[in-house]
C-alpha cells in the first residue's frame, strides 16, 4: 500500500523535512503522525477498507497527509484536478464509485451531486496534532486492490479514469527510482500538480520514497529562479512550458541553478531551442521523459535535441520497461519503420475503470499509446512523430476537442461546433472554437458557458463564429468563417 511508503521514510528518517511549503515545515515523523489521525477522522467518517475516496486538492502538505491516510484505511484514491469546476470534478467522482471526496477546509464544500458521496473538509496539518490515531492497524491490501485512480488526458471525450493497483503504483515508483535515483539529501521542486501522474509518482512518491525533502510551490518563472537559488534544489521536474517560460524571462541577474543535479522534462515534446536556451542561460541540460498515465514511465532521453539524436527522440527504455513499434493489425516493426508506440512494464495498467469498450489500447499486457513512431537505427532510441488522434497542448496540459465540443452542443444556441488546437508563436496551442450559432450568440457568451462548466485550461481562448460546418472524410472543417471574435 502507498502507506507503506511513508511508514518506511518515518521510520528511517523521523526528523529530516519531509516538506517545505510557504516556510512551513513538516519532518516525516510529523506527517506520519498527522496522517495516522487524519486516518482515525476518515474512518470515524466511514471511509472503510476497499472504500474510494476522490481528493480534490492543491500541492500541499495536506495532500500529501490526504493521500496516507486514505491508503492508511485500506482505500482507493481518486486524483482529481483542484482547478475542475465543481460540477467536473463530482463527475469523475461518481465515475469512480466515491464514498467521500476530500476539499480543502478553506474550500467552499458545496459540490454538485454530493447525495452520491460525503464531503470531507481536510484540516491543516497543525490542527491535527492533538488527534488520536486509529486504533486498527492498516488492514492488510491485496496485489490487485486498486490503489489509486488518475484521470488520463485520453483521445476523446472526457478524461479516462485509469486505475493503478497496488503492485502497478509500486512498479511505476520502482521504475523511475532505478532510473533517477533520488537521495535523502536531495531538494525537489514540488511544483508540478500531483494528480498528474508524473507530478505523482516521480516527484511526491520518488521525493517521500527516497527520504528527500520537497519544496512545494506554484510555478512562476522568476519565484522559482529565485526558489532554485535560495532552497538549493536539486532535483527539478517541470514541463517544457515552464521551462520555456523561465528561458525566456529577462532576470536582473543571472539565476544560480548551480545545485541542480537532475532537470527532468514530462507531460510535452521538449523543444530543441527550450533545451539549447535553458543550457546556456542556467548551465542546466535537460532530460527528457517519456511516459502515459496509462503505461507509466516509458523512456528517457539523457542526451535530448543533440547533433546525435533526432528531433522527437525521447531516448531509450526506463529500466525493466519494453518499447515496440506496431503495424496497424499490431504486428511488431523493424527498426526504422514508423508505426503505433506501444510500451510493456509491471506499471502498464490493464484497463479503463468501467469503460471495456474503451479500453482497445490494452492488449496482453501492452499498452498502446496512440503515439506514433519508429526505433532509430543508430541510437537504437525510440523517436516520436505525432499521434494517430489529435490532443491539443496547452502549457503541457492535454485538452481533447470532444470534450470541449460535447459542452458547446449542449449550448441551447449552439447548433454546432468544432474545437481545435490554434498555434502560437512559442510552440505551444490555445484552444480555438468554431461555433455555429443558433439565433444571436457572441463569443462572450460561449466562453462564459464553458468557463461555467469546464477547467480554465479547457475554456475556448478563441471563438469564430462560422455559417456552417462541412463534413468531409477527415471529419468536420469550418466554412463560411464570419470575421473572428475573441
Amino acid at each position: 500500500m502507498l502507506y507503506n511508503i511513508l511508514k518506511m521514510s518515518a521510520a528511517r528518517y523521523p526528523e529530516h523535512t519531509a516538506i517545505l511549503k510557504d516556510n512551513r515545515s513538516v519532518t516525516y515523523r510529523e506527517l506520519k503522525c498527522r496522517t495516522d489521525s487524519l486516518a482515525g477522522l476518515l474512518i470515524r467518517d466511514g471511509l472503510t477498507p476497499g472504500g474510494i475516496a476522490t481528493l480534490r486538492l492543491p500541492n500541499s502538505p495536506e495532500f500529501a497527509a490526504a493521500l496516507f491516510a486514505v491508503s492508511r484505511c485500506g482505500a482507493a484514491a481518486v486524483l482529481v484536478d483542484p482547478v475542475f469546476k465543481p460540477e467536473e470534478a463530482a463527475n469523475y467522482a461518481r465515475r469512480a464509485g466515491t464514498d467521500m471526496m476530500l476539499l480543502p477546509a478553506s474550500s467552499d464544500s458545496a459540490v454538485a451531486g454530493t447525495n452520491a458521496f460525503s464531503i470531507f473538509p481536510v484540516p491543516e496539518l497543525a490542527e491535527l496534532a492533538g488527534d488520536e490515531p486509529p486504533a486498527l492497524k492498516a488492514p492488510p491490501i491485496s496485489d490487485s486492490q486498486i490503489a489509486v485512480m488518475l484521470l488520463s488526458s485520453g483521445t476523446s471525450g472526457a478524461a479516462k479514469i485509469v486505475p493503478k493497483t497496488a503492485v502497478q503504483a509500486r512498479a511505476a515508483l520502482d521504475i523511475y527510482q532505478r532510473t533517477i535515483p533520488y537521495h535523502t539529501e536531495d531538494r525537489v521542486l514540488a511544483a508540478l500538480p500531483f494528480n498528474h501522474s508524473f507530478g505523482f509518482f516521480n516527484v511526491l512518491l520518488a521525493g517521500i520514497a527516497a527520504g528527500a525533502t520537497l519544496i512545494m510551490a506554484k510555478y512562476s518563472p522568476r519565484q522559482t529562479a529565485t526558489l532554485i537559488a535560495q532552497e538549493r534544489i536539486s532535483v527539478l521536474p517541470a514541463t517544457p512550458f515552464m521551462f520555456r517560460m523561465m528561458a525566456e524571462t529577462e532576470f536582473d541577474s543571472a539565476p544560480d541553478f548551480s545545485t541542480v543535479r537532475v532537470a527532468v522534462s514530462a507531460g510535452a515534446a521538449l523543444p530543441p531551442a527550450v533545451l539549447e536556451k535553458t543550457r546556456k542561460k542556467f548551465g542546466i541540460s535537460i532530460w527528457q521523459s517519456y511516459g502515459t498515465t496509462e503505461s507509466g514511465p516509458a523512456t528517457l532521453n539523457r542526451q535530448a535535441a543533440t547533433d546525435e539524436m533526432p528531433v522527437g527522440c525521447v531516448g531509450t527504455p526506463y529500466v525493466d520497461v519494453t518499447i515496440r513499434v506496431l503495424d496497424s493489425a499490431g504486428d511488431l516493426l523493424s527498426e526504422g519503420a514508423e508505426g503505433e508506440v506501444a510500451v510493456h512494464s509491471d506499471a502498464s495498467t490493464d484497463a479503463y475503470l468501467d469503460e471495456p469498450e474503451a479500453s482497445h489500447c490494452f492488449r496482453n499486457g501492452w499498452v498502446l499509446t496512440g503515439d506514433v513512431g519508429q526505433i532509430d537505427p543508430v541510437s537504437g532510441a525510440l523517436v516520436i512523430s505525432g499521434r494517430q488522434k489529435r490532443m491539443i497542448n496547452v502549457a503541457g496540459k492535454k485538452v481533447s476537442p470532444d470534450e470541449v465540443e460535447a459542452c458547446l452542443l449542449t449550448h441551447p444556441r449552439v447548433a454546432d461546433a468544432l474545437v481545435t488546437g490554434d498555434p502560437t508563436p512559442s510552440g505551444e496551442e490555445r484552444v480555438l472554437a468554431y461555433v455555429v450559432p443558433k439565433g444571436d450568440l457572441d463569443s462572450g457568451d460561449v466562453r462564459t458557458y464553458c468557463a461555467e462548466r469546464l477547467a480554465d485550461f479547457k475554456v475556448p481562448r478563441l471563438v469564430r463564429m462560422v455559417a456552417e460546418l462541412k463534413r468531409g472524410p477527415m471529419g468536420k472543417l469550418p466554412a463560411s468563417a464570419r470575421p473572428s471574435r475573441t
